[in-house]
């Protein structure tokens, strides 16, 4: 499989003290699964930040790069604002 870098990309935007490496967790699945379970009750960003982070106030940004993140983002990041996926967005960031 063809390298991409996303390791090294990963290691420099967690030098930040805001940044915090998940590297490779299914923690968005098992956010994305508890949101449905209470019936989309709750935030899924809160759900997934308290998952990732638990309470530290700190952190600002995770990056996660299990593969299947996408799957469970496409539908969720146009309804959510404060949950995004950046490699997801129609339009590079500027």
């Amino acid at each position: 499989m063809p390298r991409s870098g996303s390791t090294l990309l990963e290691s420099i935007l967690s030098a930040n003290n805001n940044v915090k490496d998940l590297g490779e967790t299914n923690v968005l699945e098992e956010s994305f699964l508890e949101w449905n379970k209470v019936n989309r009750k709750y935030n899924l960003s809160d759900i997934y930040l308290k998952r990732a982070i638990g309470n530290n106030k700190k952190i600002k940004i995770t990056t996660n790069k299990w593969l299947y993140n996408y799957q469970l983002c496409r539908d969720n990041i146009q309804r959510n604002q404060k949950f995004k996926n950046y490699s997801l967005l129609p339009k590079p960031i500027r």
